[in-house]
Order: structure tokens, then sequence, then C-alpha cells
């Protein structure tokens, strides 16, 4: 599932896949764009890899740009203009805000089935780790782990049922941020961007390596996927967290995932914003909007995000994309 850095690509421009000429159109923006030119992308590419390669064992194929959709509603909704208000401050201080797999719409998402066979030895294994996770060292934490195990033999039906509320307790909480290489899906725009009516936000991952290594590539798959209460490897965190079921597949998603925990924030370097690209049934409100974060931008001294317009294709069910004139 995860694959190794790739260094081929369009014209060798992009790392790894590409998904459209809306790279070419974004990449050629010249006014607040971190790309000053070729050559300086390409020894930072070059740079990126060979650090890849020195302090991760995977570096994997991760696309060029990837999308995030927002579709937030402007008729003065209270639960949309607190999410305005979080975008806005996250856009000015480079920022992000991580999720937790109850705001997802997907309820099987990170949210495995659960075999409950299980062998003592990978029982005091999974309850060492949970308290050296917790800080918890040296005879204190074999004292700790030799009682758990203790309890949980006491009362295996209860002790099971607590450690499966304890992985669904940890999936909830870990910190997820979700993304797509597929803006020109239609489907996209109509089920995350209000019906094309929102905006999309373009990141260009290669400005920031601890962001670019924690992002991780979903699996679509048509079993669900299951977790061995306390087997060696039952708890398999690609699996747990980066399965869904076969159905979400145009979305193409890819994950940051990282040690933070859900609703808190991540700082990025500036850059990795790379552009707004505004629905095309998207009203001024929503353009205007996205002006009020480019002027907050500039006064606290970060980059101009360009912004875009996706417009309806003429001849076939597709998307262009076209910068946008601002008067």
């Amino acid at each position: 599932m995860i694959k190794p850095l790739s260094s081929k690509g369009a014209g060798g421009f992009v790392m790894g896949r590409t998904n459209s000429n809306i790279h070419a159109e974004i990449l050629e923006i010249t006014d607040g764009d971190p790309l000053s030119s070729y050559q300086e992308y390409k020894d930072r590419e070059n740079f990126y890899r060979k650090e890849g390669f020195r302090r991760r064992k995977e570096v994997h194929d991760v696309p060029r740009l990837l999308y995030k959709f927002y579709g937030w509603n402007f008729d003065g909704g209270s639960g949309d203009c607190d999410r305005r208000r979080w975008f806005l401050e996250s856009m000015t201080s480079n920022k992000l805000r991580l999720s937790s797999r109850v705001d997802f719409n997907d309820p099987y998402d990170v949210y495995p089935r659960f075999d409950h066979d299980y062998d003592l030895d990978d029982v005091r294994i999974l309850f060492d780790k949970d308290f050296k996770e917790q800080g918890v060292v040296g005879a204190k934490r074999k004292k700790l782990t030799d009682k758990a195990v203790c309890d949980f033999v006491g009362n295996d039906s209860c002790r099971i049922s607590e450690l499966s509320n304890w992985i669904r307790r940890f999936n909830n909480d870990v910190g997820v941020f979700c993304l797509t290489e597929n803006v020109r899906e239609i489907l996209m725009w109509s089920h995350y961007a209000n019906s094309h009516k929102g905006f999309c936000l373009v990141f260009d991952p290669v400005w920031d390596f601890d962001f670019l290594c924690y992002l991780r590539q979903v699996d679509y798959v048509v079993d669900r996927p299951v977790v061995s209460i306390a087997k060696k490897g039952g708890f398999d965190f690609d699996q747990t967290c980066l399965q869904k079921a076969a159905c979400w597949r145009y979305e193409r998603e890819w994950r940051y995932i990282s040690k933070k925990r859900a609703h808190d924030f991540v700082e990025l370097k500036d850059g990795v914003f790379k552009a707004f690209i505004l629905g095309m049934s998207a009203g001024i409100e929503v353009l205007d909007f996205l002006i009020e974060v480019n002027k907050k931008r500039a006064m606290a001294g970060l980059l101009e995000i360009p912004i875009f317009s996706a417009k309806m294709d003429e001849n076939k069910f597709a998307i262009q994309f076209k910068k946008q004139m601002l008067v």
C-alpha cells in the first residue's frame, strides 16, 4: 500500500504521480509563488528524496499536489460560522486542525470489527506497550503490566470488552487530516464542496518535509478490517486507519496522520498552501471570504494564495480551471 517515492513524472516535474493539467496551470503562477524557478524545485525535490531515505525507511509516492474541499453554507448557520472562523485562524497562522473519525461521514471509517481470540503473551505485550506510551518505565511498568494481565485473566469477557473499548477510544483520538488527489472528480465537488458552491484548497506537500512524511494513501477494500484482540500484530495501523469500503474509491484519498491528537493543530511551512479553487457554483460571498483570507495572510507576512475558478466543460462531463481575475 505504501509505495516508495517515485522519481518519474510528467516532464520530471512532479514528485510521484500527476493528476491533470491543473498542476501546470497552478505552477505557472508567478505572484506569491514560492517556486521561483524549475531548477529551484528540482533542487528541493532532490534534497527531500535524499533526506527522506535518510530519515525514514519508507518515503512513498505522494502526488505533486493534494486537495481539500470545503463546503460551508454562508447563510448564517452557527456551526458553519465556527468552521469559517477556525479556517481563517488556521490560514493566517499556517496551521491545520486535525479531525477525529467521529467527524467523518462514513460510520465504518476507522471502525474495524474485532476478533476476540487471544494469547496471554500477546495480552502482556499490549498492556506493556500501553504503559510504555504513558511514560511508565522499569520495575513500575512491569508491576502494572503484571497486575493488568492478572485482572484480565480474572474476568476474560469483561476485560476483552474493555480492551475493545480502549482501541475504539484510541481510534477516536487519532488526529487525521483528509485530502484527495482527485480534484477533477465531479462527485468530490458535489459531496464535499456543497454541490460546487464551496471551494478547494490546493496543497503542495514538498515544501514541508514533516508534513510530507506523515501522508498515507487510503486503500479501498471489499472486506471490513479486523482487529484481533491481544494477538501479536493484531492491531495493524494501516489496516485500521487507512482502509475504507471499495465504494469510496472515487475519492482517491490521502491522510495526514501523525502523533497529534484529534482537534490538535499542526503548523506547516509557508508555501504548502498553493492555491484556492472556487466551485463552479460558488457565490460572490465565497470569493470575498477568500480575498479576506489573503488580506489577513498579508498582514501576517505570509504568501498570498492565488485564486482559481472551476468551470464547466462545454463538451464533456469534465471540469476546467482558470485564474480568477480580481478587480
